[in-house]
């Protein structure tokens, strides 16, 4: 034991002094700090982007008929008539038609890159609105850049327009903590317009303006706020959907209901669950709430309308993952409160922590599945490395007991001894 703990303390010191030392040089000012948390999203996303294998023209999916052809399509003419519901989606495209056509398949992998890159950042200042401190912040990070479907499968198929619709919803997260105030509504409604012009998804945000701030049940002030939100959103839903032509057939919702949603209501049973819960996340972000069910308890009901709106989906369209990944903001909250939770129950200093969330990058940039692959056997090497960094946790608590046993034996010797003299 001694010899466990003589190189526990050197490990420890290796690990938390630089932390120590970065938080007084760089956090000190918050250029500094934007600075630092911009170049380490960048780190992150540029790892994942580097070890991805991008579906360009010469990919041998590139020529199937999945989702990136009408934005291909859409790119040469935005706001002409392409096949719904893709031409509602026209803010990405209409970006990229602004460079010459050579350019685009440049345009729309870069496009991808920074709008990952930028939802890193807002999600570290989203973790610092609720006051978590900034290592639980950048384990937030981590987290969000391991996970498959949110960034290494856009990152792949990187002419979808995943990664901008997750920057709208990250950004109207935050601005959704923010003070009420005419400013941050015109600034809301803004983002929500852009947002649902790039995927009618990031119109599920908007039950939040009221769940996250109301103090009672009809909270006027709340009800505005959320109002002002929701209406910028749905009234630009409604234009698109009046004002853009479309070609083709384009089934209504009660026939996609019947034709997919019947279908997805028919397989939900415990064995094919996969696809809406780890098949989605990976097993770590659906493991750690359950350490903190208490404390998540608050936060997960004022998500709810959010987190229905996202399952609903699945009633009218396909790629289960692709559509569910999008609740992963109250997912990472949640995760990290079981590690705060695990930290205090061990009495582990937290940037110790930070080894769940970095091997699950890790494992990621190697390649490795963080999910189950669709409706297939959860991946062994990441299960086990999850539970290995929970075994590591654990001991490190026992470890830091006997150190601090150690420590106070120490002081009371010593304090014995000045009491003699």
């Amino acid at each position: 034991m001694t010899i466990l703990l003589e190189i526990y303390n050197s490990v420890r010191y290796v690990i938390i002094k630089p932390l120590t030392i970065m938080k007084k040089i760089l956090f000190f000012e918050k250029k500094k700090e934007f600075l630092f948390v911009t170049l380490i999203s960048l780190l992150l996303i540029s790892g994942v982007f580097f070890t991805t294998v991008a579906m360009t023209p010469d990919h041998k999916n590139y020529r199937k008929a999945w989702d990136h052809q009408f934005y291909i399509i859409m790119a040469n003419d935005p706001f002409g008539a392409h096949q719904a519901p893709y031409c509602y989606r026209i803010f990405v495209p209409w970006l990229v038609s602004i460079f010459p056509e050579d350019l685009h398949p440049f345009v729309f992998r870069l496009q991808s890159f920074l709008f990952l890159s930028f939802a890193t950042i807002v999600l570290y200042y989203l973790i610092r609105k609720l006051n978590y401190s900034r290592t639980i912040a950048l384990g937030g990070m981590l987290f969000f850049a391991s996970s498959y479907y949110m960034v290494k499968y856009t990152l792949m198929d990187f002419w979808l327009t995943d990664s901008a619709a997750i920057f709208f919803i990250l950004l109207l997260f935050y601005i959704a903590f923010c003070e009420i105030n005419i400013k941050n509504a015109i600034l809301a409604g803004f983002i929500m317009v852009i947002g649902v012009m790039t995927k009618e998804s990031v119109l599920f945000v908007a039950p939040l303006f009221y769940t996250y701030r109301a103090t009672r049940v009809w909270d006027k002030k709340a009800i505005m706020w959320a109002a002002t939100v929701s209406l910028t959103g749905i009234v630009t839903f409604l234009c698109l959907r009046r004002f853009i032509s479309t070609t083709g057939d384009y089934e209504d919702y009660s026939t996609l209901f019947n034709s997919i949603g019947i279908f997805h209501i028919n397989g939900f049973w415990p064995s094919n669950l996969e696809p809406y819960l780890f098949g989605s996340f990976g097993v770590a972000l659906l493991v750690l709430p359950v350490f903190a069910l208490v404390r998540n308890l608050n936060f997960t009901l004022k998500s709810l309308p959010f987190l229905i709106l996202v399952y609903t989906q699945v009633l009218f369209a396909v790629n289960i993952e692709r559509l569910v990944v999008y609740a992963i903001p109250v997912v990472i909250i949640c995760s990290l409160n079981g590690m705060i939770s695990l930290c205090e129950k061990y009495k582990i200093h937290i940037a110790v922590s930070l080894v769940i969330p970095a091997s699950c990058y890790l494992i990621l940039i190697l390649n490795y599945p963080l999910i189950f692959t669709t409706y297939s056997n959860v991946n062994i090497i990441y299960t086990v490395t999850f539970i290995i960094s929970l075994m590591i946790l654990m001991s490190i608590g026992e470890l830091e007991s006997v150190r601090h046993h150690k420590i106070q034996l120490y002081y009371k010797r010593k304090k014995s001894k000045k009491e003699m003299n």
